[in-house]
């Protein structure tokens, strides 16, 4: 197994797992847009999130990859072990911020 596999590993289980958690919170975010008539604002807040939530899954992605890295190569971690703290540490810190910005981009659509 070469230096990078666990970093593209780890990169690859978060941005899946992260995938999932933000198309549940994307349908969440609909559902709760339901009832908003202003559908400009709606198109608004869905976008917002939707860039929000994709710039999060990327650099939790990233983090994920440079994670695995320094736990094998700085603190001398198995490459499993790393991987798995990776991923979770990872899919942890980047579904906390796709839920900030669903938080903050439902009051854009004008919801009181």
């Amino acid at each position: 197994m070469s230096k990078k596999t666990p970093a593209i590993i780890s990169a690859l289980a978060t941005f899946i797992l992260l995938a999932i958690t933000g198309f549940v919170l994307f349908v969440a975010q609909i559902v709760v847009l339901n009832g908003v008539l202003d559908e400009g604002k709606v198109s608004t807040s869905i976008g917002m999130g939707v860039v929000c939530q994709g710039i999060s899954l990327l650099l939790a992605s990233a983090f994920a990859a440079w994670f695995a890295n320094t736990l094998i190569m700085k603190f001398d971690w198995s490459k499993a072990m790393a991987v798995i703290a990776a991923v979770i540490v990872g899919t942890l810190l980047g579904a906390s911020i796709s839920l900030i910005s669903i938080v903050i981009s439902i009051p854009m659509a004008g919801i009181r």
